[in-house]
């Protein structure tokens, strides 16, 4: 039994105990031979009054039973491996908002009721907002569910064909997800797309999964074969005004300068104009590291005319000066590492949003931009 069920099942289990193939109603006044053989045991004057009463209380539980059920909300049975004992927050896009539900895992088990507008996406966090899972429902639907905490491919779903078909489609693309292969995941989500632009699984592969920054003209595209329902119940539109600015030209975008704070501990301007390239990378202490950083680094850096700003997107300075400690101590000087508080919201690149990491931007020696994108291995090909 999963915690959460009270009153209401309990009651229900009695009223049904026949195993009649009946209406919940119907199962209801067929307790009433019980409480007449109960009234007839009282030998009072106002027996009469005290068996409207009743009547009317079994009437009233019957209305209630039946508003309570059915198409007025959505029932969730998680189990969630690896997370124990602990609270949840719930969160979806209804009615032109999002709304959130809470519930208490004990021992991963968890139970959540709610509403909504449209079949919609839940995101399933931690109290620490950490992403859990994923779950696609309706009102009037039950659905039982399985995540895991430790590996978000890992999943379970009855009782709902979309939750059922995401749990699919995250087993047979588990390794494209983990290696964060997104060409592959980019080319399965666009077949799904194509063929189910009316399926809410379309739109929550492109809002989660999707890596829109490599081709946001395609992605644009795609966001608008979507089911105008789907799309306004999954709150996509909000992902299609991010992407638009990735969809102007490059040779229509410029940066001449940032102002940004540097590893001298001091406030610099970087200027894009002063060599033949520039290239600005927004990293993390854990991008920083990665091989295909590093070795890129170390070749395309033997270009004395080429500027290299290496944009840090680290929690605070104490995590960037530390990350800087586990590199080499001899950078080249041409690569000057710096730090923003914000680096996807740096006033200088209003038009041209960094959307993820890593992110990578190449400009000539006007400033104009030649590349924008998530691949070091294609700044590398423009520069040879």
């Amino acid at each position: 039994m999963y915690p959460g069920k009270g009153g209401r099942e309990i009651f229900l289990t009695f009223l049904f105990y026949r195993n009649l193939p009946v209406s919940r109603v119907y199962a209801i006044f067929a307790e009433m031979n019980d409480i007449q053989t109960l009234l007839n045991s009282l030998h009072m004057k106002t027996h009469r009054v005290a068996k409207a009463a009743l009547w009317v209380l079994v009437f009233t539980v019957a209305i209630l039973t039946q508003a309570c059920g059915g198409d007025s909300e959505f029932r969730i049975n998680g189990i969630i491996d690896n997370f124990g004992t602990g609270n949840l927050k719930l969160v979806y896009y209804s009615k032109d908002a999002v709304q959130s539900v809470t519930a208490t895992a004990i021992d991963g088990k968890f139970m959540a009721l709610a509403r909504t507008g449209k079949p919609t996406v839940i995101r399933v966090y931690t109290s620490a907002g950490k992403l859990l899972g994923r779950i696609i429902i309706d009102n009037g639907q039950t659905l039982n569910v399985g995540l895991n905490a430790t590996d978000p491919t890992d999943m379970t779903a009855d009782g709902n064909s979309d939750s059922k078909r995401l749990a699919e489609f995250l087993k047979n693309n588990a390794a494209a997800i983990k290696k964060h292969d997104t060409r592959a995941l980019n080319l399965a989500i666009a077949e799904i797309v194509r063929k189910h632009p009316e399926w809410t699984l379309s739109a929550l592969l492109m809002n989660d999964f999707y890596q829109s920054a490599d081709d946001p003209h395609e992605a644009l595209k795609l966001m608008a074969s979507l089911d105008p329902d789907v799309a306004r119940n999954t709150g996509i539109s909000s992902l299609r005004d991010m992407l638009l600015p990735l969809s102007h030209p490059l040779d229509s975008l410029k940066i001449d300068s940032l102002r940004i704070f540097t590893s001298a501990d001091t406030l610099s301007t970087i200027r894009t104009t002063g060599r033949r390239n520039t290239l600005l990378m927004f990293t993390d202490s854990g991008i920083r590291k990665h091989d295909s950083i590093t070795s890129s680094l170390s070749i395309i850096s033997r270009d004395k005319n080429l500027g290299i700003v290496d944009i840090s997107a680290d929690k605070d300075t104490a995590a960037w000066h530390e990350s800087l400690r586990e590199l080499s101590e001899n950078d080249p000087a041409n690569i000057t590492r710096a730090w923003a508080i914000s680096p996807y919201n740096l006033p200088e690149l209003t038009d041209i949003p960094v959307p993820t990491l890593p992110w990578f931007i190449l400009t000539d020696s006007t400033g104009t931009l030649v590349y924008r994108g998530s691949s070091i291995s294609r700044v590398r090909s423009i520069l040879d």
